[in-house]
């Protein structure tokens, strides 16, 4: 079962004045040593408490908290080639996708990544940001991944045509996130929808070579309620929302990580529905 609860310190965008004439940025592409890549800046409070669910996993549902977790194991083990993640596991995940969320017609996956704390990019070479098996980092602020902007324009953008009519029904942002090794450090952290507000969040511009994207970082303020999963198994499947357009569903759980593990994101998936 685990600990009742871990402590655990975040990083929040700190609100600066700037940020009343000067857009929050972030630049992901190299640009000389001497250019300023981002114009945030982070505050870590007090520790706060991160309640362990283990045990309670059924207690938690994507329509009120903003996230589940459910069993799924998987055969597939061919991560480290991208083609095979995508002709193989993809359609699995969609699959999965479709079975647990409720009210779905069409998924769309428009990206994946594999996060660890322990892989490092080949020496002299960079981590190519267009080769998804290229591991990043956990994210380590508090955040959502996609804005609301962000999501209308990637729907526009991918769904051609058909994005008008795709945009008047309800369409959902999904992440979906499986541990490759039993989570031993590292955890996902989820914060409760239910106590985190639109306001709370501030939207930046994440600028890369060839797109600007959106995304949302949490403002600190008390009160906020945090879970995680005790030792998450690769069978253990988590679910976490970052945008709905339902209005009257907790949209939205905003995440970092807790504290090497390595994961798949097979995330910023289109859950489209009338």
């Amino acid at each position: 079962m685990g600990p009742e609860y871990q402590l655990a310190q975040f990083s929040y965008l700190e609100n600066r004045d700037c940020f009343q004439y000067e857009k929050p940025y972030q630049i992901l592409s190299y640009l000389g040593d001497n250019q300023s890549k981002t114009n945030l800046a982070w505050e870590r409070p007090d520790k706060e408490k991160v309640m362990n669910i283990r045990g309670r996993e059924s207690d938690f549902r994507l329509d009120k908290h903003g996230f589940c977790f459910r069993t799924a194991p998987t055969t597939f083990t061919d991560w480290d080639v991208a083609r095979q993640v995508e002709t193989y596991h993809i359609p699995e995940v969609k699959q999965l996708i479709k079975e647990i969320v409720e009210g779905v017609d069409e998924i769309e996956i428009f990206d994946w990544r594999r996060r660890s704390t322990t892989w490092r990019a080949p020496v002299n070479q960079a981590v190519d940001m267009n080769n998804p098996t290229h591991a990043l980092v956990p994210a380590q602020q508090v955040h959502l991944d996609q804005s609301p902007y962000a999501t209308v324009k990637r729907v526009r953008m991918l769904m051609g045509s058909r994005a008008d009519q795709l945009l008047r029904g309800r369409v959902r942002v999904i992440n979906l996130w499986r541990p490759l090794n039993h989570v031993k450090n590292w955890p996902l952290a989820l914060g409760d929808g239910r106590t985190m507000g639109f306001s709370d969040l501030m939207a930046v511009d994440l600028v890369r070579k060839d797109y600007v994207g959106e995304t949302m970082y949490q403002k600190y303020r008390p009160g906020f309620r945090w879970y995680y999963l005790h030792h998450q198994t690769p069978d253990e499947i988590c679910l976490f929302k970052n945008f709905d357009s339902k209005q009257d569903v907790e949209s939205t759980t905003p995440s970092p990580n807790l504290m090497p593990r390595v994961s798949l994101q097979t995330g910023r998936a289109w859950s489209l529905g009338l």
